[in-house]
């Protein structure tokens, strides 16, 4: 049965080879598409908590997980949209995204760990028209726009009224998405806006060309710098948001605070070192994107927020080792405790071969008074003295105070004075005999 199968077969496929040909060469290109087009490598996938979309990280992640996905062969990331900063670090605390751009909080120390510091934020105090301030205490009854608590802003705001003394209270605070805000100051319902962004950020470039807003900053930024050492001092440069007229009209001094790029405790540090590298081998690329990545520099000693031992491993790369780095050291080292240890040894040896030496020649002195002994009892005291004599060299070779072969010598030497002694004897026994 399967005999005339296959030749059914067999005719078939000679009377339409073609087809079958045709057919083989089709399956054949499908495969080869699939195999090229189909990705092989696993990609570990990673999610990286940014902002809000009108934030400078989300931007920066965005631009970032583009180029990522579609250059990298180990890893994909997934950006997620949050409420800021503060949302940010709650998500990593909890193992539910893997990095975050954050501000610096103390909750993170021991598990939160940086890869970079991305990029310095500043504090940006924004006032309608109409609307003067001449010091931080101004803000006494004015209606300001402040950023939900999910951000870094609430805290910087609280953190500079207390340095001002200046009560929360005697101020009208609506608390607001950025969106919110800049709504309300283009429509004259609120004074301020209290930010802390990029000195570039578009969006407060906007608010300021749209609503004809004004820049105030921070006066005692030294100060606050030198209290709260996660603050920076920070400069506004005239110009920065309009050339003309130019806003600010001169360079204002104000706080800034570093914005981490921070990867979770259970990140795998091959995966860390990965980004590490794309972020700083790629820059180049990045920086076309968005010139945020120009800031973006390795976490310096400084840093409020311990350096991930994946970006590490990167950072450190070609540092030379320990016994690189003291080579000539450990060389001359080596080089010294070999000739101590030869000197040593040395020193050993003459100690041994003086010893064998000096049984050599207490034997030597026994043969030649075997040889001039007169009578039986003399030679027999002779013989106790080599007896005797014999137990302390086995002594001293047991305990490695004379060596192998100084032992043989010795024992060839002690065999031919007992031969002696032997002759001796039996020459005596003889003479009183024949006596």
């Amino acid at each position: 049965m399967l005999k005339r199968q296959l030749t059914v077969l067999e005719d078939f496929t000679f009377r339409n080879w073609q087809l079958v040909s045709g057919t083989i060469l089709l399956i054949i290109c499908v495969l080869t598409y699939l195999a090229y087009s189909f990705d092989v490598t696993k990609r570990t996938l990673i999610r990286i908590a940014a902002s809000d979309r009108f934030d400078d990280s989300y931007q920066v992640a965005q631009i970032l997980a583009d180029h990522v996905n579609a250059h990298s062969e180990t890893i994909f990331i997934e950006v997620l949209e949050t409420r800021g900063s503060k949302a940010n670090s709650r998500l990593l605390l909890d193992d539910q995204v893997d990095f975050a751009f954050v501000h610096y909080d103390p909750d993170l120390v021991g598990t939160g760990y940086s890869v970079a510091t991305m990029f310095p934020d500043v504090v940006q105090i924004l006032t309608r028209p109409g609307v003067t301030l001449k010091s931080i205490g101004d803000l006494k009854g004015k209606r300001i726009a402040l950023a939900t608590n999910e951000g870094i802003e609430s805290e910087v705001f609280d953190l500079i009224i207390q340095h001002y003394n200046l009560d929360k209270g005697t101020m009208h605070i609506l608390e607001t998405s950025w969106r919110g805000a800049y709504w309300t100051l283009s429509h004259g319902l609120i004074d301020v806006v209290f930010r802390v962004k990029t000195a570039a950020n578009p969006e407060v470039i906007k608010l300021i060309n749209t609503s004809n807003a004004s820049f105030f900053g921070v006066d005692q930024a030294r100060a606050l710098n030198f209290k709260y050492p996660h603050f920076n001092l920070a400069e506004i440069s005239v110009g920065t948001f309009r050339g003309s007229p130019p806003v600010p009209q001169s360079n204002i001094l104000t706080v800034g605070v570093d914005r981490y790029l921070v990867a979770g405790r259970s990140v795998n540090n091959e995966v860390v070192a990965e980004l590490t590298r794309i972020l700083f081998e790629e820059k180049e690329f990045l920086i076309l994107r968005s010139p945020l990545f120009g800031f973006m520099a390795m976490p310096g000693a400084n840093t409020m927020i311990p350096v991930h031992a994946g970006a590490a491993a990167y950072f450190f790369r070609e540092m030379p080792s320990f016994l690189q780095q003291n080579a000539e050291l450990l060389a001359l080292v080596i080089t010294l405790v070999a000739i101590s240890v030869s000197v040593i040894i040395n020193i050993q040896n003459q100690a041994k071969r003086g010893r064998v030496n000096d049984y050599n020649r207490r034997l030597l002195a026994i043969r030649l008074k075997i040889e001039n002994a007169r009578d039986a009892l003399q030679l027999t005291q002779l013989k106790e003295e080599l007896n005797g004599f014999i137990g302390r060299v086995v002594e001293d070779a047991i305990h490695s105070r004379i060596s192998t072969d100084g032992f043989d010598f010795f024992a060839f030497t002690w065999e031919n004075v007992r031969t002696l002694m032997r002759d001796k004897e039996r020459q005596f026994n003889s003479a009183t005999l024949a006596g």
